[in-house]
């Protein structure tokens, strides 16, 4: 079944931890294989909001539209060092037993 057929399953239809729908729980695998699809599907499909920045009629993919930019725009890539990935990384206060988790 095509990722966008078995997303609108899953939307209709989610699945439960412990109900009926017990059978619906995907893998982390599955899960990935899933988000793969739904990627490639996404990013070489048409958008109506996605236009040419000198063809204003003309609709793009996002693969065609991050293209188009980077023709006008150029791309320069900068490695990251250890420390910049660090401060990339999401950070959250959490507690450890019953004291609240104290402000970063």
């Amino acid at each position: 079944m095509p990722a966008p057929a078995r997303l609108h399953r899953l939307r209709r239809h989610p699945p439960r931890a412990g109900g009926r729908n017990r059978g619906l729980l995907l893998s982390v695998a599955q899960l990935q294989d899933l988000l793969d699809e739904w990627l490639v599907h996404c990013h070489h499909r048409l958008h109506e909001d996605l236009r040419h920045p000198t063809l204003p009629r003309k609709a793009l993919t996002p693969h065609q539209m991050w293209a188009a930019l980077i023709a006008v725009a150029g791309h320069l890539a900068l490695p990251l060092s250890g420390s910049d990935c660090l401060e990339l990384l999401p950070v959250q206060a959490v507690s450890a037993g019953n004291r609240p988790a104290s402000r970063l």
